[in-house]
């Protein structure tokens, strides 16, 4: 995929439903895209048409996977867990409606 990535002029470039390379890498927990897409200056924040942060695609991996690294990874790189979408919700309250207080410890 990295291959695929360098012809690629916006690094942000979005589907029809908002998803950029930095949302699909990180709904299907690819630290390592990830991290290259960060390197190549996509936005950490980056969000979707109806304001779905990368940081909350992160936790529905972890909902999927228990594998938190994603989430933590997005956060030591800047990631803002403040922004919230279109449903006035940030990551904490996501994490609270589903009752996942053992990642209520991120700052």
């Amino acid at each position: 995929m990295k291959n695929s990535l360098k012809y690629i002029s916006d690094i942000d470039l979005r589907n029809k439903n908002g998803w950029n390379a930095l949302i699909i890498a990180t709904y299907n927990g690819q630290v390592e895209i990830i991290n290259y897409l960060l390197n190549q200056g996509s936005n950490v924040n980056t969000t979707n048409y109806k304001g779905t942060t990368a940081l909350m695609y992160a936790f529905s991996y972890y909902e999927r996977s228990k594998d938190r690294s994603v989430i933590d990874f997005l956060i030591n790189h800047g990631a803002d867990t403040t922004i919230k979408d279109q449903s006035q919700k940030n990551i904490f309250d996501y994490m609270k409606e589903r009752r996942c207080p053992d990642l209520l410890d991120l700052k």
